[in-house]
C-alpha cells in the first residue's frame, strides 16, 4: 500500500453550517448513550486516568455550558489563539492533569467548566 500525502493547505475550509450539523449529531449521540447508563455505568473508569464516566460528563457539561456563555467562549477563543502563537505543539494531556479529581482534595468529580 502506498502512502498518500496531503498538502492541508488543499483542505476546503468547513461551513458554519457543516459545524453545526456535526456538533448537534455528536451532541444528539453522547445523549443518547448517556441517557442509557445506569449507576454502576456513570463509576466506571475511563482511559483517561483518574476519572470516572461521570467526571468525564461532569466536564463536557461544563464546556457546553461556558460555550454558551459569550464572556467565557471569548475568553478561552483568545487564550487559545494566544497559546497558538507561542507554542509550537500541544501537550497531550496538559488539561485533563489540571482538572483532575485528585488535583481538587474532597471533590468527587472534577470543577464543572474547568479550563482547557
Amino acid at each position: 500500500m502506498q502512502a498518500m500525502s496531503i498538502n492541508a493547505a488543499e483542505i476546503p475550509p468547513i461551513t458554519p453550517g457543516r459545524v453545526a450539523a456535526v456538533a448537534t449529531a455528536e451532541l444528539e449521540a453522547s445523549i443518547a448513550l448517556l441517557g442509557g447508563l445506569d449507576d454502576g455505568d456513570w463509576a466506571r473508569p475511563t482511559d483517561c486516568a483518574g476519572w470516572t464516566v461521570h467526571d468525564l460528563t461532569a466536564h463536557l457539561a461544563g464546556q457546553y455550558q461556558g460555550l454558551a456563555r459569550l464572556g467565557v467562549y471569548l475568553r478561552r477563543h483568545r487564550r487559545t489563539t494566544a497559546s497558538r502563537s507561542t507554542t509550537s505543539a500541544a501537550t497531550p494531556g496538559r488539561s485533563l492533569s489540571r482538572c483532575s479529581p485528585r488535583s481538587a482534595p474532597g471533590r468527587s468529580a472534577p470543577a464543572v467548566g474547568c479550563p482547557a
